[in-house]
C-alpha cells in the first residue's frame, strides 16, 4: 500500500535532515513541505494546535501525524522493511540516533540552511575564504513572524550573497542581551560592510522591513577568526 506523505518542517535541514535521508536512502516519495505553506498560517496560530507544540511533523495519509524525529525515522524504517531486529544491534543504532540529535545545537548554519548544490557550494567557498562574520542581537516582537519574513529575505538575496552565510539562531542571555542573533560572514570587515551596503539598496530588504515586524537591536559586532579547529 503506497501512502501519501508529508514531511512539515521549515526552510532548514536540522532536526527534519535525518529523516529527509532517511526517504533518500529507501527511495519512498514524499513531499517536503514548509510549515506556513502547508498550513497557510503563520507559525505561532499553528503552534497550540499541534501535538508536542513542535516540529517536524510527519502527514501520512492526511489523516495520521507523527512527531518527533526519531519517531519518524522508526516509521520509515518498519515503511522500508529495514528496522534492526537483534535487540542489541537496534539498541546500539539507537544510542548512536540519540547522541547525533544531542550535536544538533552546535551544528554550523551552513548544515542548518543550505541544502543541494547550494549546500557544497557554499562550504566549500566559506570554509576557504571566511575569515570574519558580523552578528545582531535582537529582539524580535514576534519571532514567528521575523522567521517567515527573514526566510523569504534570505531567498530574494541568495545571488548576491553569492558564496556568503547568514544564520538566524535563538539565544539566551539571561535577560540581559537579545533574545535572537542573525549573523553574516564574509571574507573580511570590508567584505561584510561593502555585501550590507549592495543589500540595502534592494527591495527585497525594504520587504523585509516591512514583514518582520517590530525589532530591537540590541547590538551589533564584528569577528574575526583566529585560528579554525578540525
Amino acid at each position: 500500500m503506497k501512502h501519501k506523505l508529508e514531511l512539515i518542517y521549515f526552510k532548514m535541514r536540522a532536526l527534519a535532515e535525518a529523516p529527509r535521508l532517511l526517504f533518500h536512502y529507501t527511495n519512498i516519495e514524499y513531499e517536503d513541505l514548509m510549515s506556513w505553506d502547508y498550513y497557510d498560517k503563520e507559525w505561532s496560530e499553528v503552534k497550540p494546535n499541534i501535538p508536542f507544540k513542535q516540529l517536524p511533523m510527519l502527514i501520512v495519509d492526511r489523516k495520521h501525524e507523527i512527531c518527533q524525529s526519531m519517531a519518524i525515522m522508526t516509521f520509515i524504517e518498519n515503511l522500508a522493511g529495514i528496522n534492526i531486529t537483534d535487540p542489541i544491534l537496534n539498541a546500539k543504532a539507537n544510542a548512536i540516533m540519540q547522541s547525533a540529535q544531542e550535536l544538533f545545537m552546535p551544528l554550523n548554519p551552513i548544515v542548518n540552511f543550505a541544502t543541494g548544490e547550494k549546500f557544497a557550494k557554499k562550504k566549500g567557498s566559506t570554509e576557504e575564504k571566511s575569515k570574519a562574520s558580523k552578528y545582531w542581537e535582537i529582539i524580535p516582537k514576534d519571532p514567528d513572524k521575523f522567521v517567515k519574513a527573514y526566510d523569504k529575505f534570505m531567498k530574494a538575496i541568495s545571488d548576491i550573497l553569492d558564496w556568503r552565510v547568514t544564520s538566524l539562531a535563538s539565544i539566551d542571555m539571561g535577560g540581559l542581551g537579545g533574545t535572537h542573533s542573525t549573523s553574516l560572514k564574509g571574507a573580511d570587515m570590508n567584505d561584510l560592510i561593502l555585501i550590507e551596503r549592495e543589500i540595502q539598496k534592494t527591495k527585497a530588504f525594504q520587504d523585509f522591513l516591512e514583514e518582520r515586524g517590530e525589532v530591537e537591536i540590541i547590538k551589533s559586532y564584528f569577528g574575526y577568526y583566529v585560528h579554525r579547529f578540525r
